[in-house]
This record gives C-alpha cells, sequence and structure tokens, in this order.
C-alpha cells in the first residue's frame, strides 16, 4: 500500500507499508506529465500521475514526509524533499 496525502494544511504525505521505500529521501514530479517518482539510493519508484489540482499545491524544493506503517503503528518517519522536473 502506498498512499498519498496532500493538501493545504499538512503539506505532502506519503503513507506506506513496504520495506523496499525505507531509504526513500526525495519526490520527484514530472511537470509534464504528472508522474510521481519516489526516489532514494537504492530505489526509483514510479508511481501514478497526479491530478492537476494537486499539481497547483507543489513547490519546488518544499518538504514533506514519508511514512511507514505497521498495521495502524507507525514504524519510521522521514523528511522528503520535493523536486520538480522538466
Amino acid at each position: 500500500m502506498i498512499d498519498l496525502i496532500l493538501n493545504d494544511h499538512g503539506g505532502l504525505t506519503i503513507a506506506h507499508d513496504e520495506s523496499d521505500l525505507t531509504d526513500i529521501t526525495d519526490v520527484e514530479v514530472s511537470t509534464s506529465s504528472g508522474i510521481l517518482s519516489l526516489v532514494g539510493n537504492s530505489v526509483r519508484r514510479p508511481l501514478s500521475a497526479l491530478k492537476p489540482a494537486m499539481m497547483e499545491m507543489l513547490e519546488d524544493g518544499m518538504k514533506g514526509q514519508i511514512v511507514r506503517l505497521s498495521g495502524w503503528t507507525i514504524s519510521s518517519r522521514n523528511s522528503v524533499s520535493v523536486h520538480l522536473v522538466g
């Protein structure tokens, strides 16, 4: 499971339960396609395209967080940086 939460109040949060995403440090979003990719030292995971309204909420360099869940418990929480790429 990978869920993306993006709003004006909390910014960007990615919640997941996948062990291979523990080293994610960055989020890249293509400005042309809207495709969001999770990026880390040993992984690059493209996800689906963001809706135009979601794209409008993003700013290059904004901070977000990635949270790993184990059931209802948070097992890790790390910061990520958002990069808009052409």
